[in-house]
């Protein structure tokens, strides 16, 4: 595969066409409650209503974010959109299919007023990232937060991260550098789920390769779900400036 430098760290372009909504997602992940609250508890001081929903995919973490206020939930996937609205009727949730490839329909999202905006696994599927980032800057209400999570570590990419249409892994340093570059002031990163970091580096060096579907990968999800997580919620304590599977990153917007 040829490799690409974009603009926040190494990156692998796979050939062909890159998969983009739900068929970026293991199936698994619809049930993967425990370790999405874990995520959202890194992060859930710092949401303020309205909240901008980056990815809402099959709306893991909408749920969670109502309960700050309303909600504009965003995907480039409609039919993820649908379902999503049709579940959640009568919430305060607006939906509105988008593409963070398209910087103008990005910034035109500042109609909705939002004071956060929260995001996770998303960022890495754009190629232009710094020019996503800026633009959703431009949008957002000024001294709003971003919330984002992204996969960490340019050395874990691998054939996982090539089946999800992934540009790159990022480090904490390379996410604070295109997120500063994009005019984001970023006032705290840091690593979450060492032990699932473990599992990924399994996966892509030591297994035979599988699809995002298939029933190992969705297994592996459902267990690590079940009896990993209260463990991983310890130990990333220790591994949180140096090691996981994902960095996340808590930014302002200047006023």
């Amino acid at each position: 595969m040829p490799l690409n430098t974009a603009s926040s760290g190494p990156s692998v372009l796979p050939f062909g066409a890159l998969p983009t909504g739900a068929a970026t997602m293991s199936p698994g992940m619809r049930g993967a409650v425990r370790y999405a609250r874990y995520l959202y508890d890194c992060v859930k001081s710092h949401l303020s209503a309205p909240i901008l929903e980056i990815g809402s995919g099959f709306g893991t973490y909408t749920e969670m974010l109502l309960r700050h206020g309303p909600v504009i939930g965003v995907d480039i996937d409609e039919n993820c959109l649908a379902d999503l609205a049709d579940r959640l009727d009568g919430q305060p949730l607006q939906t509105l299919q988008l593409d963070l490839n398209d910087l103008a329909a990005v910034r035109a999202t500042r109609r909705f007023g939002f004071r956060s905006a929260f995001s996770t696994n998303v960022f890495e599927h754009i190629e232009n990232d710094e020019g996503a980032f800026a633009a959703l800057g431009e949008a957002m209400t000024p001294g709003g937060h971003l919330c984002t999570i992204v996969p960490a570590h340019p050395r874990l990419y691998g054939y996982m991260d090539s089946q999800a249409g992934h540009f790159r892994r990022y480090t904490r340093s390379s996410l604070t550098a295109v997120l500063g570059r994009a005019g984001w002031h970023v006032t705290r990163t840091f690593y979450v789920n060492a032990l699932g970091a473990l599992g990924w580096w399994v996966n892509q060096k030591l297994l035979k390769p599988k699809p995002l579907d298939a029933p190992r990968i969705n297994n592996q999800l459902v267990f690590y779900d079940r009896f990993v997580v209260p463990l991983a919620r310890l130990t990333d304590v220790l591994f949180r400036p140096f090691f996981g599977l994902s960095v996340v990153a808590i930014a302002r917007r200047p006023l």
